[in-house]
């Protein structure tokens, strides 16, 4: 009677708690304790990649010696397939990113006169790419195109009337020049960007 009590002792052990360890750190645990590990990985939205999520025994159930403890693993989010937003409106894509969870996303406006005004031209991650919800979303969008008229020599108001018909507008931030010609005075004597430069609409 008294041998099998020592025997029951020396060959088994309580299980420890394993949930929310990292699998690395789990297995080592449980390898002090003569204890095997097997992990079983499963998507999860609530826990971070490689953490013990579940485990097999319980915490403090007795088994012996060499056992094989299950451990249910996180494999991170499930993955999601990167959505075609090209021609899409910039604003109906961000409903659509932030409708899958996504966050963390970037508009760039470029030159660009094939596309409507706020189209989304390209996207990184391209389409159909596997992402999480943690990626980070980089949208190029048109910001149309227009060619800058020569206003030099202009009026103000002549300026701003040339460059409303391009789809532009006026700085009004405007920098004074000393002239000593009469007929200059209240003029445009300098201009930026150049005349015939390609820009986006409304560019000041």
């Amino acid at each position: 009677s008294i041998q099998a009590i020592i025997t029951q002792v020396v060959t088994t052990v309580r299980v420890p708690e394993l949930k929310g360890y990292q699998y690395e750190e789990a297995q080592e645990l449980l390898e002090e304790m003569d204890l095997r590990s097997e992990p079983v990985y499963a998507t999860s939205e609530e826990y971070p990649v490689n953490t013990v999520m579940y485990q097999s025994y319980q915490p403090d159930t007795v088994v012996h010696k060499k056992d094989t403890v299950f451990l249910t693993v996180s494999s991170g989010p499930a993955a999601l397939d990167m959505p075609d937003l090209q021609k899409m409106s910039y604003q109906d894509a961000l409903t659509l990113l932030k409708t899958m969870g996504l966050s963390d996303i970037t508009r760039e406006r470029v030159v660009n006169g094939e596309y409507p005004v706020d189209a989304v031209v390209s996207q990184q991650p391209a389409p159909n790419e596997k992402i999480s919800k943690e990626t980070e979303v980089m949208l190029t969008v048109s910001g149309g195109e227009t060619i800058v008229p020569n206003v030099t020599g202009s009026t103000l108001k002549e300026a701003e009337e040339l460059l409303k018909q391009k789809g532009l507008k006026l700085n009004p931030v405007l920098n004074y020049v000393d002239t000593r010609k009469a007929k200059a005075h209240a003029s445009v004597a300098v201009q930026s960007p150049d005349p015939d430069v390609h820009v986006m609409l409304d560019t000041p």
